[in-house]
């Protein structure tokens, strides 16, 4: 049975914890906790109201108590569900959190904080574990291995992805070596029938448009380890991944069929990066909000999310505008995973 005292002693772990990430004072910390975290007036009032509530423990009604259930995340209760529903309310907990407390850090690195309050390492880094096996089809029937490009579909919360894979050779990652890389595995035979020469210069298309999104997604300097984008195991043989939304009439077309992966974008101006797990697989989820206009039918592009829309999206089967979402436009993009995004997500 969980007691009284094992769970104050929590809180105040909680309170030292969060008083040692925001660099704040203890008693600051422990009023600041109850206050943005568990909405109460203070401090003593938090440790006043769950003792009053420690007897619906005993009685199994622990989820009639409002904010202070999320104590019991971590306690074989039911934390599928509390973290499913901490989810929804941390960006709440957060903005709370900012307006009592004065902290010079991203409204992102402040809700990855709030999880570690609740043990929550892989929510704290934006590590998704799917739990599900991607299913994969050759792109082409003309290459000379149809294994060579594959394509795959997945849903990530509200919005469905294509993800195309090229054939990696190289032991080593080499960007110097990428455009030979994927001329050789986008290799055919010269075709002589028509259908066949309509399929090759598909080929084409692909080659120039994965060379074009690899270009853009790899600018940041090669010399460093941690930028070099890890290839992703398919069947035994090592592939790099990318993807994108699919336009809408490819939305409709796919049915109930395509994977889903419950993840929640927030609405943040800063660019969010996910760590998604297939198993020991990874690929990376990139979401940037872009900025309001104030004219109609006008998109604010940055300078990122335009080179997205000149490379990543100029696919023929990708969604072609921003994708809406909170009221707002976000681009995405699916990318090979990469070591620095561990540490970026790190706190």
């Amino acid at each position: 049975m969980i007691s009284y005292i094992h769970l104050d002693l929590k809180l105040e772990k909680q309170a030292t914890l969060l008083s040692t990430s925001l660099n704040i004072p203890i008693k600051i910390a422990k009023d600041a906790l109850a206050r943005a975290i568990y909405c109460e007036t203070d401090y003593q009032t938090l440790e006043s109201s769950l003792y009053e509530n420690i007897n619906l423990l005993k009685s199994k009604q622990v989820m009639l108590v409002d904010w202070l259930k999320y104590l019991l995340i971590g306690e074989g209760v039911d934390d599928k569900r509390l973290i499913s529903e901490l989810q929804k309310c941390v960006d709440f907990m957060a903005n709370r959190l900012a307006n009592i407390v004065v902290i010079n850090i991203s409204k992102l690195q402040l809700i990855s904080k709030i999880f570690l309050l609740f043990g929550l390492d892989n929510e704290a880094k934006y590590i998704i574990n799917t739990e599900l096996e991607l299913t994969w089809k050759p792109i082409f029937n003309i290459l000379n291995k149809d294994y060579e490009a594959l394509y795959s579909t997945i849903k990530l919360g509200d919005v469905s992805f294509c993800l195309i894979a090229v054939r990696y050779f190289e032991e080593k990652y080499d960007l110097f070596a990428a455009n030979e890389n994927f001329k050789k595995a986008l290799l055919y035979s010269t075709p002589n029938e028509d259908g066949l020469l309509e399929e090759a210069k598909k080929v084409e298309f692909l080659k120039i448009w994965f060379l074009n999104t690899h270009s853009v997604l790899n600018n940041e300097p090669m010399f460093q380890k941690e930028n070099h984008p890890h290839a992703f195991n398919i069947k035994n043989k090592k592939y790099l991944v990318y993807g994108f939304p699919l336009s809408s009439k490819l939305c409709e077309d796919l049915g109930d069929s395509v994977p889903l992966v419950d993840i929640r974008v927030r609405n943040l101006s800063e660019e969010q990066t996910f760590i998604l797990k297939f198993g020991n697989q990874r690929l990376t989820l990139l979401a940037k909000r872009l900025d309001d206009s104030h004219v109609i039918d006008h998109v604010n592009y940055c300078e990122f999310t335009y080179a997205l829309k000149e490379s990543l999206l100029t696919h023929k089967d990708a969604r072609k505008s921003p994708y809406p979402m909170y009221e707002s436009l976000f681009s995405f993009v699916l990318r090979p995973y990469r070591d620095a995004d561990f540490i970026k997500n790190t706190v």
